[in-house]
């Protein structure tokens, strides 16, 4: 590859980012590269809803709606609930943010390797957007016991990014 990620265009960025498959380090590059395009397009709008930058279009194009991920809470904010057994959920069914609405796609093989060695709460910890509040406890005997969540997320598109960023750079780069 003759550019480097911070010099590609639109265009390039899209094609190298589209789709499941491997991620091996041109790719993470061109990844970290969107990533911090989008958000400085996001701290010189201050807030603005709009007018969105080319690249968190693109951003948004290839990703989805960080908001589709989380879900806002009049008491609690943006987030998203979870169990230490059952991990998280939105709206009442299990859903990593992630997967598939934060817009990575990964083969089985690929989930299979991430989550062999990690676990929800690690890849929540590694984001400084999100903070894990326990909620509850419950203690129902031997087998039976489980903490809850509200998983508060500051940021849903710097979440997002700061998760997928994590993501990729915990695969090989083999192909599935």
């Amino acid at each position: 590859m003759t550019n480097q990620p911070s010099h590609l265009s639109i265009q390039e960025l899209r094609d190298i980012l589209k789709g499941t498959g491997p991620w091996p380090p041109h790719r993470r590059a061109a990844l970290k590269a969107l990533h911090a395009a989008a958000t400085a397009e996001a701290r010189e709008r201050n807030g603005a809803v709009s007018p969105m930058g080319p690249h968190e279009r693109l951003e948004s194009r290839l990703f989805g709606n960080p908001r589709k991920c989380v879900r806002r809470c009049r008491r609690r904010g943006w987030g998203f609930e979870a169990s230490q057994v059952d991990g998280p959920s939105t709206y009442g069914k299990f859903s990593f943010p992630l997967f598939p609405d934060g817009g990575i796609e990964l083969t089985d093989n690929q989930q299979d390797q991430l989550f062999s060695g990690l676990n929800w709460m690690e890849m929540v910890d590694a984001c400084d957007t999100a903070e894990t509040i326990e909620e509850e406890d419950f203690e129902g005997g031997p087998g039976m016991s489980d903490s809850f969540y509200w998983i508060a997320i500051s940021d849903p598109a710097a979440f997002l990014r700061q998760l997928r960023e994590f993501v990729v750079d915990h695969l090989d780069d083999k192909e599935f």
